[in-house]
């Protein structure tokens, strides 16, 4: 939900291939990201929804993203425990992160996986590190692709649309997949839509010419 009123009116008919969206990306061209109208309309109806429901958007994003605790006020509407201006007002190095499905992706192609990256607090940070980005971006790799992943080692699992896969237990560089962008692609959001970062992640079984990973 961080897209501004503008995002609203943006919409694109031809879905998004992996191509166009390593251009966009990397030119930092964030603006020609935009959804289908079938989209708009789901995600004009949630932002009606939330507004509607609870006190702020952060109050939701608390509870809904962070599972602080819902508490319904005595004019109805829904706010966090505690409220995002009591959690600004304290001064504390600890931090939240949470790693999910966008509720409301862009207008892709078939088998392009939208994540957002959540960060609530560590104010002398100032905002996500390249390393948390990284850690993420591990962590969908191997929830989708892979079997084990720990300081042992990581095994992958074993696929007909992985050709050059020899053994479950055969070691990757991780370093290089998590890097590589005809596999990832993120962006840090400008700063005003700092509620959140994202990272696409490309599900290469429907690329024809890169069988590298596959769900």
């Amino acid at each position: 939900m961080s897209d501004n009123n503008e995002a609203l009116n943006r919409s694109c008919q031809t879905a998004l291939s992996w191509s166009t969206l390593r251009t966009i990306i990397l030119s930092s061209d964030l603006v020609k990201l935009a959804r289908s109208e079938e989209q708009k309309l789901v995600y004009r109806n949630g932002r009606e929804r939330i507004h509607s429901e609870w006190e702020s958007i952060y109050d939701y994003l608390l509870c809904a993203k962070f599972g602080f605790e819902e508490i319904v006020q005595t004019a109805g509407k829904k706010r966090s425990n505690p409220t995002f201006e009591q959690l600004k007002s304290q001064s504390s190095n600890s931090y939240k992160m949470q790693l999910c499905l966008n509720d409301y992706p862009y207008h892709m192609e078939s088998g392009i996986d939208h994540w957002i990256l959540w960060k609530l607090g560590d104010q002398h940070v100032g905002g996500i590190l390249s390393e948390e980005i990284d850690r993420a971006k591990l962590k969908i790799f191997c929830q989708c692709v892979l079997v084990n992943c720990n300081d042992n080692g990581i095994q992958m699992k074993v696929d007909s649309s992985l050709p050059t896969l020899r053994s479950p237990k055969e070691d990757i560089d991780t370093s290089n997949v998590i890097h590589d962008d005809s596999l990832f692609l993120h962006w840090i959001n400008p700063p005003h839509l700092k509620r959140d970062n994202c990272i696409y992640r490309f599900d290469t079984q429907d690329n024809e010419n890169n069988h590298s990973t596959d769900i």
